[in-house]
């Protein structure tokens, strides 16, 4: 029987594990056995018989669950679900102890956890420094009459300090664990002496079999400063969009992603970090000011319930309950760096009519969405880009006795009366980025979030003009948008120039023309990866300059338009896109060393050795995610978190997957490869087959962010799937 110590996340906690295998003679890691196809999970409450082993069952699968929707207090069968072999058990509660096996639907148990959840104690501020001792026993005495027991608190090490630039915080648990030589031998292994003060190796006679009567988790933070390493600027294809949008590139960090969320006020509100795990340092600020861990201790007494809205010891910022002067931007921050960007709209009302008739719901807004006076003379903002990216919109400005915004679309060259209206159902339609298919129609591929309009994987029929009003068609702001179509892939030189344009020189004397084509660079984009060689991206865009651009498509002396833009006269020839230069994609070669990384905290590293899991196997703090999809249809995978102007790679296992590998065809303009990597960062198989199942890593600007398990099954169905021939090979190259 193996054995865990762990306290739980939404009650302060961490965990610690060690295990033994109790069936001999068969090989096996997590819970796998080779001739069993499918397995069950089990559930036991410590000091209880076997007849109180009930099935832990998600339905094989087929059971959605959200971790975020999840309520305080919810029961384990609405807080678990099956991935694979594995299971996950999300917000565990004290409640949660127990024995948890794997095995077979005829009871035949492969593999075991003693799980004990500690509930935290109050919150300790330690002086800083402070010794990084992982562990705090008793010394043993020479000499000193044995005892049945003797009750310690074992410390993890410092967590890594959570934010960089402002004063940050390291948190440290220590969890209550007991030495004896009177162990249960079933929960132990040879010469093993110490386990947790919860675990079912302590027999019940040491009186520990009740929580009240055992020591609390010692939870500590202690305050600390870090310098912020130097983060490379957005470029300037980014730059200028994001200014012509009137939005300040240095206002948000490079590559943060930005997450819009709508809640009813007086109800409880818990927000997580995007991509964060138990192991991770988290931190939280409101806008330019940080919360702190440690405001919990300005109360009274310790022993006081925590404040209305504090950060818990997982990294969970919560309100409780959320009030409507709580809308406002958050960022967390993820091992030491800004990870997303959370604008939060809490409301007093539900219902259309109800929200926006509030007195406050102006300020509320204004604290989420920079809004500004319109313009008198409504203009179109130029916005070209590539395909297969995603875009962001939004409506820069509206009048303040404007509650409710709509979007509107038309095609360049259309007139008035071809103007349509764009609706999301007022936010009840969910869109799942992920499954959209390829070349499916705009009504399929875009959401509203707020007043912003989201446009994914956008197509170059999507060009056109994108108008935010009233229902009664008052446009306030608009926007021109030209999106290009990549041509040929080009494998540049390196190093080469990264000057950031190529325009054509001016001739002096020379006659004037109507207008003149050209290419505009971006800048080089970040390496896509650290040690091994990566690849570094730039685009190169179809722009013209003229005199006799569309006053209303341009501001005042400005000279240049995208190709596609409907700024362009009709009589230059380039309304159709075939007449048109297409985009110019240019990819070379670097080399980046890898920065010095953390290792894992010695009680996340013995967790894994316990498990037979190499922790030097798996990238410090990123996150597993677990796939299954059919065989012999495309599949797109999208590394979590990617944004438009981030640097994405991908690796099978430890072999790299280059974009210059589509140059390897006989001839460039042949359709790319079955396995290529998009423009867009995207992984795509077209189709996918059943070889294709494996262990994939994402990069995200030069650093892994994720692990993707992939399981490629040739036939749907229970049974089908694992009696296939190939089942088991696919499946090895999954599992461990």
């Amino acid at each position: 029987m193996s054995h865990q110590a762990a306290q739980d996340m939404s009650h302060q906690a961490a965990q610690d594990m060690s295990h033994q295998v109790i069936q001999q003679g068969s090989a096996q890691r997590g819970c796998w056995k080779l001739l069993v196809r499918e397995v069950v999970w089990f559930y036991r409450e410590h000091r209880a018989g076997p007849e109180a082993t009930r099935t832990l069952t998600d339905l094989h699968g087929n059971r959605l669950l959200d971790p975020d929707s999840i309520s305080p207090g919810a029961d384990l069968n609405g807080r678990f679900s099956i991935r694979l072999f594995s299971l996950l058990v999300h917000r565990a509660e004290p409640g949660d102890s127990g024995l948890y096996l794997c095995g077979s639907a005829h009871q035949d148990f492969f593999y075991g956890y003693d799980l004990d959840i500690q509930e935290a104690g109050a919150l300790t501020l330690t002086p800083s420094p402070i010794s990084s001792q992982g562990r705090e026993e008793p010394p043993a005495r020479p000499g000193a009459a044995p005892s049945l027991f003797q009750v310690f608190t074992r410390y993890g090490e410092w967590g890594r300090c959570d934010r960089c630039g402002p004063p940050g915080e390291q948190l440290r648990v220590g969890l209550c664990y007991l030495r004896s030589p009177y162990l249960h031998v079933r929960y132990r292994t040879a010469n093993q002496s110490v386990a947790s003060c919860g675990s079912g190796a302590v027999p019940h006679v040491f009186g520990l079999s009740q929580r009240s009567k055992r020591p609390e988790a010692r939870p500590e933070v202690r305050v600390c400063h870090v310098t912020c390493p130097p983060q490379a600027p957005p470029t300037s294809r980014i730059s200028s969009m994001l200014d012509s949008m009137g939005i300040s590139s240095s206002s948000r960090p490079a590559g943060v992603p930005v997450v819009y969320l709508n809640r009813p006020a007086d109800k409880d509100l818990t927000l997580r970090c995007p991509g964060s795990r138990p192991q991770h340092a988290v931190a939280w600020d409101r806008g330019s000011e940080p919360i702190y861990r440690a405001e919990r201790l300005a109360p009274p007494h310790r022993a006081s319930p925590p404040p209305r809205r504090h950060l818990d010891m997982g990294g969970h910022l919560v309100f409780r309950p959320a009030h409507l002067e709580d809308s406002g931007v958050y960022y967390c921050w993820l091992q030491g760096r800004k990870a997303a960007e959370i604008r939060l709209f809490v409301y007093a009302h539900f219902g259309r009519g109800h929200v926006t008739s509030h007195p406050d719901f102006q300020a509320a807004l204004s604290a989420v969405l920079m809004l500004r006076a319109c313009p008198a003379f409504l203009t179109f903002t130029n916005v070209a880009t590539l395909a297969g990216f995603n875009l962001e919109m939004a409506c820069r400005c509206k009048p303040a006795q404007v509650r409710e915004v709509v979007w509107f679309y038309r095609e360049h060259r259309a007139g008035p009366e071809a103007t349509r209206t764009l609706t999301d159902l007022h936010g009840n339609r969910l869109l799942d980025p992920d499954s959209i298919s390829p070349g499916a129609d705009l009504d399929g591929r875009f959401s509203i979030r707020l007043f912003s309009l989201l446009v994914h994987r956008a197509e170059p029929g999507d060009s056109g003009l994108y108008l935010c009003g009233s229902a009664h068609q008052d446009f306030f702001y608009g926007y021109d948008l030209d999106i290009q179509e990549a041509g040929a892939l080009t494998l540049t030189p390196s190093p080469i120039s990264s000057q950031g344009r190529e325009e054509p020189p001016a001739r002096p004397g020379a006659a004037p023309s109507l207008f003149q084509v050209f290419t505009r660079y971006g800048e080089w984009g970040r390496c896509d990866r650290c040690g091994p060689p990566g690849e570094q991206l730039r685009v190169g865009l179809c722009y013209l300059r003229s005199p006799y651009l569309h006053v209303r498509y341009r501001t005042a002396n400005q000279s240049v338009a995208s190709c596609g833009s409907g700024a362009v006269p009709h009589v230059f020839g380039l309304s159709q896109r075939s007449k048109r230069p297409e985009a110019r994609p240019e990819v070379r070669v670097c080399h980046v060393t890898c920065p010095p990384q953390a290792p894992p905290t010695s009680r996340i590293s013995s967790m894994l050795d316990s498990m037979g899991i190499s922790s030097s196997s798996r990238p410090a703090g990123v996150p597993v995610v677990y796939l299954n999809r059919p065989a012999d249809k495309d599949l797109t995978l999208r590394c979590p978190g990617s944004r438009p102007q981030h640097a994405v790679a991908w690796d099978r296992g430890s072999e790299p997957i280059y974009r210059a590998e589509r140059l390897a065809l006989p001839h460039r303009a042949s359709p790319p490869p079955r396995r290529h990597l998009d423009m867009g960062g995207h992984l795509v198989f077209r189709p996918a087959h059943l070889e294709d199942s494996g262990v994939y890593y994402c990069w995200l600007q030069g650093r892994k962010a994720a692990e993707i398990r992939l399981f490629v099954y040739a036939h749907f169905g229970r049974g089908h799937v694992t009696s296939h021939p190939d089942f088991q090979a696919a499946l090895s190259a999954v599992l461990m």
